[in-house]
């Protein structure tokens, strides 16, 4: 789905970076637009079936590292790492309808395995007052979360302005686009829930 008009925090995400690679690559069309946006959503760039498409954070994070879309930075720049369990989605099933699938729950539940065996990576948000004054605007921020069986809660960009890096995302409520009135720090710092970030660094695209 390309849509323009509405944004969830994540797909927010993912067409700002889809134009943004548009214009660095020197061709805007709609067609490049589409490519490029089914490139950054889905595992290995391609549409195979609901469960292809990159739904945990960690997952988006990791894949396109992977196709050298972005640079996972969250250890660099003071990440630790943590452990915890991923299963949100398998035992939210009655959420997500495409879950009644027998089969697509069976390959949500192996995504989930295995990023629930591997080891995470976080800023914690007591050390982010810190490590933020190493990012640049357009870097990729996700919100680790406390919620059981979720990893990030929430997904945006860094923007400076002058020399203060404002979170912007596209937040439940409010109906647009939203800058953080104060600093990175002091947003993840003011949601209890929130645990820290992991940050990924958008790379140069091929060509």
């Amino acid at each position: 789905m390309v849509n323009l008009r509405g944004f969830d925090c994540l797909t927010f995400v993912e067409n700002a970076l889809a134009l943004a690679r548009c214009v660095k690559s020197g061709t805007s069309t709609f067609e490049k637009f589409r490519t490029e946006l089914t490139h950054i959503r889905y595992a290995s760039g391609v549409i195979n079936g609901y469960s292809s498409r990159l739904h945990y954070f960690t997952d988006w994070m990791a894949d396109n590292g992977r196709k050298n879309v972005i640079r996972d930075i969250t250890v660099e720049t003071g990440g630790t790492e943590y452990r915890k369990v991923i299963n949100f989605m398998s035992s939210h099933r009655a959420s997500y309808r495409q879950l009644a699938d027998d089969a697509t729950l069976a390959s949500i539940k192996k995504s989930e395995t295995r990023l629930s065996s591997a080891p995470l990576y976080r800023v914690t948000k007591e050390r982010l007052t810190a490590a933020q004054r190493v990012l640049r605007s357009g870097d990729i921020i996700g919100t680790v979360t406390s919620m059981e069986g979720m990893d990030i809660a929430h997904t945006g960009m860094v923007l400076f302005k002058g020399e203060t890096p404002r979170f912007l995302h596209a937040p439940l409520s409010g109906g647009k686009v939203t800058l953080s009135s104060g600093d990175l720090a002091a947003y993840v710092q003011g949601i209890r829930s929130h645990t820290g970030v992991v940050i990924g660094r958008p790379l140069e695209p091929a060509g």
